[in-house]
């Protein structure tokens, strides 16, 4: 089991999340254990050092936050902040997107803003913590043995405090084999799972070829509460009330 010391880039207070199962060969990283947090050329810096590989890491999370901000702007101006829906990611994710879109683009948003202290964006070298439990209660209070609404289960998951975004399949199901960490993911198709219960999303690495522009679109539905009914009937998949039961992958379904 790795170590549970919250180890990262990025602002200690995060809001988002992004877990990776290695560091970059840069300065003392490779000994980090906190946080730190970014400045001025230093994500440039790492890119030129490590490699392409690590570029594409930073780019790919700067062009999935500038999407989700877009489309959750998009839902704002729908319903003019109106709609139960549209407020939902308001009280945690709603600031942090807004912030994304003070910027031009997703490339000016990584070089000013993305993994600097107050940001709500991390780039954590730990997994996610098992002390995080906002959703978990949240759920709890919903009943733990019953299945749970659509409505219910994006309430849930919005008024959780941090959102974690697991990079790969393979780190995915090695946390969920720890059976001290308590991840329970129920896998959607062979690139995403989820487990409600502890806000964490395993998508396909950031990479892209990986985690593509049609993917990065895919991951938005799985986030934003009305892209996420709207994207799962377009799909033909099981509403959220199917695949957010707790313990469903005990009962069957496993990772493809």
């Amino acid at each position: 089991m790795k170590s549970d010391i919250n180890t990262g880039l990025g602002d200690a207070q995060y809001r988002i999340a992004a877990c990776i199962d290695k560091r970059p060969a840069f300065m003392h990283l490779d000994e980090l254990s906190g946080f730190q947090g970014l400045v001025d050329g230093e994500i440039a810096a790492i890119g030129q050092a490590c490699g392409n590989g690590w570029r594409k890491v930073f780019n790919v999370y700067a062009k999935l936050l500038w999407a989700l901000a877009t489309e959750w702007r998009r839902q704002q101006d729908e319903t003019e902040a109106a709609s139960d829906d549209a407020a939902l990611l308001a009280p945690h994710l709603g600031p942090l997107l807004a912030q994304v879109l003070e910027y031009p683009s997703w490339q000016a948003y990584r070089d000013a803003r993305l993994l600097r202290p107050g940001s709500g964006t991390a780039l954590l070298f730990s997994p996610p913590p098992v002390a995080d439990t906002g959703a978990h209660k949240a759920l709890t209070a919903e009943g733990a043995h019953k299945a749970l609404t659509a409505a219910s289960a994006q309430k849930a998951l919005a008024e959780a405090p941090s959102l974690y975004i697991v990079m790969g399949r393979g780190y995915g199901k090695a946390l969920s084999s720890e059976p001290q960490r308590g991840i329970r993911l129920s896998w959607l198709n062979e690139s995403f799972a989820i487990d409600i219960q502890r806000r964490i999303i395993v998508c396909p690495y950031f990479d892209y070829r990986q985690l593509s522009d049609s993917r990065i679109d895919e991951l938005v539905a799985l986030i934003l509460p009305q892209r996420a009914v709207r994207h799962l009937e377009d799909q033909s998949r099981p509403g959220l009330e199917e695949w957010c039961r707790p313990g469903l992958e005990e009962q069957g379904r496993q990772a493809p």
